[in-house]
């Protein structure tokens, strides 16, 4: 359930791979924790791929 964007941080050698991960396991053990850090998650993701196109990451 991976956005698109983190598939592309990912592919650009970003953290994105071990942060989702970790969010997944948050999710999957505490699922009311797990929906916030998935918002959380989510506008980091979309910060750090906007950073990298722009050439700033």
């Amino acid at each position: 359930m991976s956005p698109p964007v983190a598939r592309n941080v990912a592919e650009q050698g970003g953290e994105a791979v071990r942060a989702d991960a970790g969010v997944r396991n948050a999710y999957t053990s505490h699922p009311g924790i797990g929906a916030v850090s998935w918002i959380r998650h989510g506008w980091s993701v979309w910060t750090a791929w906007a950073n990298l196109t722009a050439g700033n990451g």
